[in-house]
């Protein structure tokens, strides 16, 4: 069985804390567990595409620290909206097939 844990607003908060801690340690301990977990992220997009890109290599950076490199699907929308069509998602980390 796989765990998928949701959140949609760790990776929009490159500072960490609290916002970037709750997720993580849910998803080290499932592991620590011998969990099969999978982290899953929205990213909405904002005005600005360099941080964007900026969020999106730390959150990457954040994961791989803590050896879930290979754990994760980050969900980016390109453009912003209040629908999340997957079909218009970029899939950073796991591809949609997987």
């Amino acid at each position: 069985m796989t765990v998928f844990l949701g959140c949609a607003f760790a990776a929009k908060y490159r500072e960490g804390g609290g916002n970037f801690s709750v997720p993580l340690q849910w998803m080290l301990g499932l592991r620590r567990l011998r969990q099969d977990a999978i982290w899953l992220e929205l990213l909405p997009a904002t005005n600005d595409r360099a941080a964007d890109d900026e969020a999106i290599a730390n959150f990457q950076r954040q994961l791989r620290t803590h050896g879930l490199a290979g754990r994760y699907c980050l969900l980016y929308q390109e453009t912003a909206s209040a629908e999340h069509d997957l079909d218009s998602l970029r899939c950073i980390g796991l591809t949609k097939r997987e």
